[in-house]
């Protein structure tokens, strides 16, 4: 398959790229950068001037749409809050522009999204693809950003959209960013009341289930991307200090001072419910990772 993939060089991006190259997917990249890119053809895109090459649209037969702003990079000021809708939502738009312009349409759109759908809440109840939307910046930034995604239903068969817990790679990201100082301090911290859930996913698992999107035509629709083992913030904790052979720290992290530190930021990590994965697991998916410390292992200790 002629393959367009965006975000190509974000956490996800670089572990998808290689499978499929693997698959002997011909790939197609959108990027700000003309900065060659190893197996693929890149192409250049302006999300400002909402322009992106026509060339990248010729023939593809689908699309996976991995661009947006990251979420925990920055202080969610008004700006950064506009940048991070704006760059999932506008980019969509343009690509759901061009698609509508060609003649030979894609036969499937895959979208990354997020599981903060269902909003920054803590239930013990797991939450279905079929509930509704929850409240709050990042629930408003995911309803957006599949309500874009919308736009390639009159234009190809089929829209798959990923609603993506928090990933764990051996390349980075957030669990690195929460293993460096239980590494550095000898100690880890439990956030808040620690019955918060924390639903999470490898990288490994998210793009074996976009390869496995790509064809089969079962798939449609959202779908909750997250481990079938989801602990809460406490279990989660102890299980990290185990691996990196550290304590836990006998009281937690206030959650009034990561209030007070980090605003309305601090839901990230005091807030959380699981998600049901049943509608994954139907599709005849065997995880690579279902367990929690099979995979913080794979991630941390290489």
């Amino acid at each position: 398959m002629k393959v367009l993939v965006t975000g190509a060089t974000g956490l996800i991006g670089k572990t998808l790229l290689p499978m499929l190259r693997a698959g002997g997917h011909d790939i197609h990249i959108l990027s700000r950068s003309r900065q060659q890119v190893a197996g693929a053809k890149v192409f250049v895109w302006n999300l400002d001037a909402g322009t992106a090459d026509p060339a990248a649209f010729a023939g593809v037969d689908a699309i996976i749409h991995l661009a947006g702003e990251n979420v925990g990079d920055k202080g969610w000021s008004e700006t950064q809050k506009q940048k991070i809708l704006q760059s999932r939502t506008r980019s969509a738009e343009l690509l759901a522009g061009h698609v509508a312009a060609q003649e030979k349409k894609p036969s499937v759109f895959i979208t990354a999204s997020g599981s903060s759908y269902y909003g920054m809440v803590t239930r013990t109840r797991p939450f279905t693809e079929d509930e509704g939307p929850g409240e709050g910046f990042l629930a408003d930034v995911s309803v957006a950003w599949e309500k874009a995604a919308d736009l390639f239903k009159p234009l190809v068969p089929r829209v798959v959209k990923l609603r993506i817990s928090v990933v764990f790679s051996p390349e980075g990201g957030p669990l690195h960013k929460m293993a460096r100082p239980v590494k550095m301090g000898g100690a880890a911290v439990v956030f808040g009341s620690g019955r918060q859930y924390m639903p999470w996913i490898h990288v490994h698992d998210v793009c074996s289930l976009m390869m496995k999107a790509l064809g089969d035509e079962t798939m449609n629709g959202p779908y909750n991307l997250a481990a079938p083992e989801q602990p809460d913030n406490r279990t989660f904790t102890k299980e990290l200090a185990s691996v990196l052979n550290r304590f836990v720290l006998p009281f937690p992290a206030p959650a009034f001072l990561l209030k007070l530190g980090l605003g309305e930021q601090s839901k990230l990590l005091l807030e959380g419910s699981p998600l049901n994965v049943d509608k994954v697991l139907a599709t005849g998916y065997t995880y690579r990772f279902p367990a929690l410390r099979e995979a913080l292992t794979d991630c941390l200790k290489k």
